[in-house]
C-alpha cells in the first residue's frame, strides 16, 4: 500500500524514567552487600523490555487503515478508514500519563501528554485514542478518506 501520512514519536520521558530506574537498580546492586542476583536479572530484563515495548509511538495511514505501532512492533492497533464512523481532536489530561491504557472514552496509546485522536467505528463498539503531536493533520487525512 502507498503510506499517506507516517510519523514516529519517541516517548522521551518514559525513556528517562527507565534510565534513571535502570542506574537506581545497578547502583543498589552493586551497593549492596547482599547477594540478589537473580532478582537483579529479572528487574534488568523487565527494564529493558518495556523500553524496548514503549520507546515510540508510530502512526501511519495509507489508503485503507490507520496503525499505530508501539516500540519494536509488538503492540499493533489496525483501524480498517471503511469502519470509521466519527474522528475528533481529544485533550488528555497531563496525569493520564503514558502508554496503552483503558480510559472512560477508550483505549489510549500515546508516548506523550497532549492531544489525541478519538476514533469511533461504525458500531460504537470500539473508540480508540492514539496521542499524537500532529492531531490536526492525522484528522484532516483521515477526514479525506473517509
Amino acid at each position: 500500500m502507498n503510506t499517506i501520512y507516517k510519523k514516529t514519536q519517541f516517548g522521551i520521558l518514559g525513556i528517562i524514567i527507565f534510565i534513571m530506574m535502570l542506574i537506581i537498580s545497578i547502583v543498589y546492586f552493586y551497593g549492596s552487600s547482599s547477594n540478589f542476583l537473580v532478582p537483579y536479572l529479572i528487574l534488568m530484563f523487565v527494564f529493558v523490555v518495556t523500553i524496548l515495548l514503549f520507546y515510540k509511538l508510530t502512526i501511519s495511514i495509507d489508503e485503507e487503515k490507520i496503525t499505530a505501532i508501539f516500540g519494536i512492533g509488538f503492540l499493533k492497533k489496525t483501524i480498517l478508514l471503511s469502519e470509521i464512523d466519527s474522528i475528533e481532536n481529544y485533550e488528555i489530561p497531563w496525569y493520564a500519563g503514558i502508554g496503552v491504557r483503558l480510559t472512560p472514552k477508550g483505549w489510549l496509546w500515546n508516548v506523550s501528554t497532549g492531544n489525541a485522536v478519538l476514533i469511533q467505528n461504525k458500531t460504537k463498539t470500539i473508540t480508540f485514542l492514539v496521542g499524537s503531536n500532529e492531531v490536526d493533520e492525522v484528522i484532516n487525512i483521515l477526514k479525506q478518506k473517509i
